[in-house]
């Protein structure tokens, strides 16, 4: 029979594998990430094909694969803009109180 704080020690444990799975799961492709790529099936299919329209199919797979990443990252890059900016004013408003309060302590001789 386990103990109470071995089942609590369990329950951390599983805890802090939890939150490692929520972690990674935003990093994670869906099923319809998935959908948008060329499949092992399909590479190997045009690969052996002699005909042109079947490299043509190949070709404009990867290349939407390719469009689709690119926006992935434009987007995430488009995110982080927003955030950087975001925090830039942050800092920006801070550092004004700051220098009010600097500027008020120093008038009161305290610094």
């Amino acid at each position: 029979m386990t103990t109470q704080t071995e089942m609590e020690q369990l329950l951390e444990n599983i805890d802090r594998r939890l939150a490692r799975v929520e972690q990674k799961l935003p990093t994670l492709a869906t099923k319809d990430d998935l959908e948008r790529f060329a499949t092992k099936d399909d590479l190997e299919r045009y690969a052996t094909k002699d005909d042109v329209e079947g490299a043509k199919q190949l070709a404009r797979m990867l290349n939407e694969s390719t469009e689709h990443k690119i926006k992935l990252v434009a987007d995430g890059v488009s995110d982080l803009q927003g955030r950087f900016g975001e925090m830039s004013r942050q800092l920006t408003t801070v550092s004004h109180q700051l220098e009010k309060l600097t500027d008020r302590l120093e008038a009161k001789g305290l610094i």
